[in-house]
C-alpha cells in the first residue's frame, strides 16, 4: 500500500517522476510475483536472481523522499500501521523495520503507538533515522485537547518529538458540533507545537477543499501535508486537483 500526500502548491517534476517510478516498480514487482506464483515457495525464494532484483529495487524505493514546504524530507514510501499491531505485539512492525521501512505512520485511533515505539527502540536504529507520523483523533479536537493528546502520543511512542503530526479527520463524531471552529483551534495547537520544535512538520488528513479553505482563511501556517487514501481501488476525482499553496 502506498500513501501519497499533496505538499506545496504542486508536486515538482522530480517528485512526480519519483512517484511514477515508485508506482511503476511496485506494479512490476506484483507482475513478477504473479508470473512466478505457480512455482513452489522453495523454488521462488531459491531464485537468487529474482530475490536480488527485488531487494535492489526495494532499497532504491526506500531512499526516495519528497521535500515538504518547510524543507523537511519525508520518505516517499511509508509503512501504514493501521491494524498491523496492537499495543502488546510489535512483531509485524519490527519486521517492517527489518525490511527497510523508516517512515512509520500511526495514530492515536490505531491503538498501537506503544507497539510502534517498542519496535523502534528494539531495532537498535537511532531515533533520528526514523520518520514518525501520528494523528490527533476527531473526538479530541480543540486547542487544549490536542496538546494533551500530543503529549500522550509522545509518551506512548517513547519519543520527545514527532516528525509529522496531523489532524486525523476534519469533523468530530458529533455532527452537530461546529467543526470549523474546532478545526481552527486544533490547528493553532499544532502551530504552537511546530513553533516550539516539538514537531518537525504539521498537516491534516482526509481534508477536502472546503475543510482546507477554513484553515487557510483563519490561521497563519499552511498545512504541509494532506494525507489521503488514494490507490487503484479508491481514486476520487476531487483529489486529482487538490493542492495546497506554498505560502
Amino acid at each position: 500500500e502506498i500513501s501519497c500526500s499533496l505538499v506545496g502548491s504542486e508536486m515538482c517534476i522530480r517528485d512526480r517522476f519519483i512517484l511514477q517510478n515508485v508506482l511503476h516498480m511496485k506494479f512490476r514487482e506484483l507482475t513478477a510475483y504473479f508470473m512466478i506464483s505457480h512455482q513452489s515457495r522453495q523454488e521462488q525464494w531459491n531464485s537468487n536472481n529474482i530475490r536480488s532484483i527485488y531487494i535492489t529495487r526495494k532499497r532504491s524505493i526506500m531512499r526516495h523522499t519528497f521535500t515538504l514546504a518547510n524543507g523537511v524530507e519525508i520518505p516517499a514510501v511509508g509503512f501504514g500501521t493501521y491494524k498491523a499491531a496492537d499495543n502488546t505485539d510489535e512483531a509485524i512492525i519490527s519486521e517492517a523495520i527489518r525490511q527497510g521501512y523508516r517512515h512509520l505512520d500511526t495514530a492515536a485511533f490505531y491503538f498501537n503507538e506503544e507497539a510502534v515505539g517498542k519496535a523502534v527502540r528494539e531495532s537498535g536504529i537511532p531515533r533520528e533515522d526514523f520518520f514518525l507520523t501520528s494523528k490527533v483523533w476527531k473526538d479530541h479536537l480543540g486547542y487544549d485537547s490536542t496538546l494533551q493528546e500530543f503529549e500522550s502520543t509522545c509518551k506512548r511512542l517513547g519519543t520527545d518529538y514527532l516528525d509529522l503530526y496531523l489532524i486525523h479527520w476534519p469533523r468530530p463524531s458529533d455532527l452537530n458540533a461546529e467543526w470549523r471552529d474546532l478545526d481552527v483551534e486544533t490547528w493553532k495547537a499544532l502551530e504552537d507545537l511546530y513553533k516550539s520544535k516539538k514537531v518537525r512538520a504539521i498537516g491534516v488528513s482526509n481534508f477536502l477543499p472546503h475543510h482546507l479553505n477554513n484553515l487557510l482563511e483563519r490561521t497563519s501556517i499552511t498545512p504541509m501535508v494532506n494525507q489521503l487514501e488514494f490507490h487503484p481501488g479508491y481514486m476520487p476525482v476531487s483529489y486529482t486537483h487538490l493542492t495546497l499553496p506554498t505560502t
